[in-house]
């Protein structure tokens, strides 16, 4: 395999989680919503990876590269993925913790 058809494989990785980050960006947002506003099912929100992801997808949008924004999300990942949700909601509206998971192993991508 070449070098290029390497750096485009593992470019296009690191697009494909961001789009997986931005998508779970979204989902705790709509979480602390749904959460405190409307009372609906979800897990509850977790406002530290919201920051975090928050934080990386500035620095991936101004074209930086910032090895302690990408530590911090991938830390925030690690602790969720560690622990067990205390309230495990029938019927929630956003699981995202599959998406958390699935970056979180693709994590030499970031």
């Amino acid at each position: 395999m070449s070098t290029k058809t390497t750096e485009n494989s593992a470019e296009q990785m690191k697009e494909y989680l961001v789009s997986k980050i931005r998508k779970i960006v979204v989902d705790e947002k709509f979480k602390l919503d749904a959460y405190f506003l409307c009372g609906a099912p979800v897990s509850p929100p977790n406002g530290d990876l919201q920051k975090a992801g928050e934080k990386y997808l500035e620095m991936i949008d101004s074209g930086k590269q910032d090895e302690e924004v990408t530590k911090k999300l991938i830390a925030e990942m690690e602790t969720i993925l560690a622990t067990e949700p205390k309230i495990q909601v029938v019927g929630d509206l956003v699981d995202n913790r599959s998406a958390i998971r699935e970056v979180f192993e693709k994590r030499e991508f970031l």
